[in-house]
């Protein structure tokens, strides 16, 4: 990667323009949480969201994030929100991690704390289920 984005409309437009049309199927018809580990670990390093001095990662740090898993995992939901012709909340995103680091923290699950999928692929954790 020549050029590494500096904001998540940066991300996303890499990720439209390097991504095939039979690729972008293949994204819609799995669940974010498909993608963690391979496609995840390359985003998380060709995007240098470990490096808390990287663009990137300062960005998503400036808007409430303070994880990379949660940065690229709010980076494909982006994707497949943008995909589907939406646009995510990002406020609402940055909420739900925070709320999740805290209750790890509270539960002592330190960022292992256990989740459900829901029928759109969505993660459900516990202070979620009714």
């Amino acid at each position: 990667m020549t050029t590494i984005p500096t904001t998540l409309t940066e991300a996303l437009d890499y990720l439209d323009a390097h991504t095939s049309g039979a690729d972008k199927a293949y994204f819609l018809s799995h669940t974010d949480s498909h993608f963690h580990h391979g496609a995840g670990t390359a985003m998380r390093n060709g995007f240098d969201l470990w490096n808390p001095d990287g663009a990137l990662h300062k960005w998503f740090v400036a808007h409430g994030f303070s994880h990379p898993d949660d940065m690229s995992s709010v980076i494909f939901k982006a994707f497949r929100t943008r995909l589907q012709g939406g646009e995510i909340d990002l406020p609402k995103e940055a909420a739900w991690y925070k709320r999740y680091w805290e209750e790890s923290a509270r539960l002592g699950e330190c960022g292992t704390m256990s989740f459900k999928v829901d029928k759109d692929g969505g993660l459900v954790y516990p202070w979620e289920e009714t």
